[in-house]
């Protein structure tokens, strides 16, 4: 049995800044601001892969001729590209 004293001190705690779970921001903006970090993180991701995979492997230079390995490159740099930038269109209602 709880005596009335100590269920005076058993109370909920209130968070600083409001309730707690969207830093005091609105819905809107925390919404907008969330997706303009996805946006840029799934850009630096895609630019961070074809960097890696066109000069750190050396698939985007070519001696005298281009290879079928260059050619695989920058077909997959094209359509990546366009499933990016379809991506954000549909990311961004555009």
């Amino acid at each position: 049995m709880q005596t009335p004293v100590l269920s005076n001190f058993i109370k909920p705690h209130n968070p600083p800044l409001g309730d707690g779970g969207n830093m005091g921001m609105e819905d809107e903006t925390r919404e907008f601001l969330v997706r303009i970090i996805n946006t840029v993180a799934i850009v630096l991701i895609w630019m961070m892969v074809n960097v890696f995979i066109g000069i750190y492997k050396g698939f985007a230079f070519f001696e005298d001729k281009p290879d079928w390995k260059n050619y695989c490159y920058y077909i997959f740099l094209l359509i990546s590209f366009v499933v990016l930038i379809i991506h954000l269109k549909r990311k961004w209602k555009l």
